[in-house]
């Protein structure tokens, strides 16, 4: 998966005169144990969410958090909260999750339902808004948000590794063992289920796997479980790389064009890479939007990664 644009102009911020983004976030940081919230004290926006601006973009804090720490977002997933305090930008209290999880969680917690049945309101009741107290993370709340439990793969990681021919850290390393007719490894797990042996290698060596995503290779190889060959991504990511590699038979036309493949695109290539460079500069999306006759906010949404992420 290709790095994010955003960690490279880290690298130059210093020749620029802007203050490092990881300064920036620890100076309107209360930072405390690991257990818990480290509460944003700088600007806060309508629903509640700390905001930092950097380099003329708008973010929430939490989520700046996770992308300068933890790395890259995949398309679709939203940076959730386990402690449900929407100041809170400890990393250990955030995780990805699709918008339905999110929602879902947010009900559970009595985030979002209103007091009619089935009625959604922003944020807490009004009563409880500015309240930054967390509530405390438990092993049986954090199993219920994450599905994922370590000690399952505890079990079979003793068993795993002698299926696996493990050559050079960059060559495929082959499952041995039972495979299924699309050449895809599989293993027992405790449960008696089976389960791909390429995400159980993911799960070992990278930790969860984000509700309602693949694990796709790199490589190509469905019966290769090296770590470094994997990556997590949409359905949609998973069936345009099959399509872009010539595995799929027919015609693929529900995959939406990107880029200057796309009819409706006002934008090229050369245009993006332009824009990036502007936006490392520090200039304003609304001045780069009314250079190139387009809305400001497909300038927003550039500089966030959510469109044209694939040219950097």
């Amino acid at each position: 998966m290709k790095k994010n644009w955003r960690r490279n102009i880290r690298q130059k911020e210093g020749n620029k005169g802007y203050t490092p983004i990881e300064e920036r976030l620890a100076a309107d940081t209360k930072r405390g144990s690991d257990d818990e919230c480290w509460p944003w004290t700088g600007r806060n926006n309508s629903q509640g969410y700390g905001v930092v601006r950097w380099k003329g973009q708008s973010m929430t804090a939490h989520r700046m958090t996770w992308l300068v720490m933890k790395g890259e977002i995949p398309e679709g997933l939203d940076c959730a909260h386990r402690c449900h305090n929407r100041l809170c930008v400890n990393p250990s209290h955030l995780y990805l999750a699709t918008r339905s999880q999110n929602m879902l969680d947010s009900s559970n917690a009595g985030r979002r339902l209103g007091p009619e049945k089935g009625k959604f309101h922003i944020g807490r009741p009004k009563k409880e808004r500015g309240d930054a107290t967390c509530r405390p993370l438990t092993a049986t709340s954090n199993a219920a948000l994450n599905k994922f439990d370590p000690s399952r793969l505890a079990a079979v990681h003793a068993r795993f590794w002698p299926k696996v021919k493990i050559t050079e850290p960059h060559l495929c390393w082959e499952w041995q063992a039972a495979k299924t007719p699309d050449g895809y490894g599989d293993i027992k797990m405790e449960n008696d289920n089976l389960e791909l042996a390429h995400r159980v290698a993911y799960e070992i060596c990278c930790g969860e796997i984000p509700e309602g995503l693949f694990v796709c290779h790199h490589c190509d190889n469905p019966s290769c479980v090296n770590p470094k060959h994997l990556f997590i991504g949409t359905n949609t990511d998973n069936m345009r790389d099959a399509s872009r590699k010539g595995r799929l038979h027919g015609n693929w036309n529900s995959i939406r064009p990107v880029g200057e493949d796309n009819p409706a695109s006002k934008l090229t290539a050369d245009h993006v890479r332009a824009i990036k460079h502007y936006l490392c500069r520090g200039e304003s999306c609304k001045f780069i939007a009314k250079r190139y006759g387009v809305a400001p906010s497909t300038i927003e949404r550039i500089a966030n990664g959510q469109h044209w992420k694939h040219i950097e």
